[in-house]
């Protein structure tokens, strides 16, 4: 009995110490967990009975982007009662886009690898006003679909550069950043798609996730004629904004083509130093 005493003695004088910090602590307390659910949560149960009113999207990066350092999830849209809260940076590569009362919000489920998760599975509706969009490949194909050629299957310089074991791989044409390099193998076994010329004269060939100059395959030195912007407002439709519009069941045939695939990708990339 003086043992539980004590304790509880304890808890209170703990509690008394920590008053002075009680302002500082306030705001973390609203990002609190809610009560862990036993059965399907609630995000979960309204995706589930609107997906089909969704528009799902794929990009790259997807930034969290809300007020005070943190974009926070909500059970579901226009809810009050908050599920997560995500620090700003932290991306994803998915979200499911949902038109509540005029307002866009967008359902995530990923594994978030900032604190205080470190892994773990992060799920809820986040006002889109609080998401942001990188530029990346998929902007490139929404900027320049009308520019692309006719698939190609040969040409002198198609040939020339399949002669080389392995060749640079670029975010996209004019990014100027380098993925790493691409086996020739990989291309001559997929092919090249959306064939593009730029204003040098220089063609361009798509292999998956990367970009080839077929014209120049070996310059690492390609002036970034194109080059990444900072991360934008999520929108729908513009040049940075609604990414590449896919249907959920489709968002999860790709996800599934890519897990099988995962170990080929791995053999014929690699990182450059």
């Amino acid at each position: 009995m003086l043992k539980n005493k004590n304790v509880i003695a304890s808890i209170i004088l703990t509690a008394v110490m920590m008053l002075p910090y009680a302002p500082a602590y306030a705001d973390m307390m609203v990002y609190t967990l809610t009560t862990a659910p036993t059965t399907a949560a609630p995000a979960d149960n309204f995706f589930a009975a609107h997906s089909s009113e969704c528009v799902s999207y794929y990009r790259q990066f997807l930034y969290f982007n809300g007020e005070k350092g943190r974009a926070l999830l909500y059970d579901e849209p226009g809810s009050k009662t908050i599920s997560y809260a995500v620090l700003n940076n932290t991306t994803t590569d998915s979200i499911s886009v949902y038109n509540y009362k005029g307002e866009a919000w967008g359902y995530v489920n990923f594994s978030a690898q900032t604190s205080p998760y470190n892994g773990k599975t992060v799920y809820g509706w986040v006002p889109m006003k609080d998401m942001l969009v990188d530029y990346d490949y998929i902007s490139f194909f929404n900027e320049h679909k009308k520019d692309f050629g006719p698939y190609f299957t040969s040409s002198t310089a198609y040939s020339d550069m399949l002669k080389n074991d392995e060749v640079i791989a670029w975010a996209w044409p004019g990014s100027g950043v380098i993925n790493g390099t691409v086996k020739t193998n990989y291309i001559e076994g997929f092919g090249l798609t959306q064939p593009y010329t730029d204003a040098d004269g220089r063609v361009w060939g798509f292999a998956m996730p990367s970009w080839v100059c077929v014209s120049d395959p070996l310059n690492e030195n390609i002036p970034a004629f194109n080059p990444p912007t900072a991360p934008r407002p999520w929108a729908v439709d513009t040049k940075t904004g609604g990414g590449l519009l896919l249907p959920a069941a489709v968002i999860i045939l790709v996800c599934a083509v890519v897990i099988v695939t995962a170990a080929l990708i791995r053999l014929l990339y690699k990182k450059s130093v």
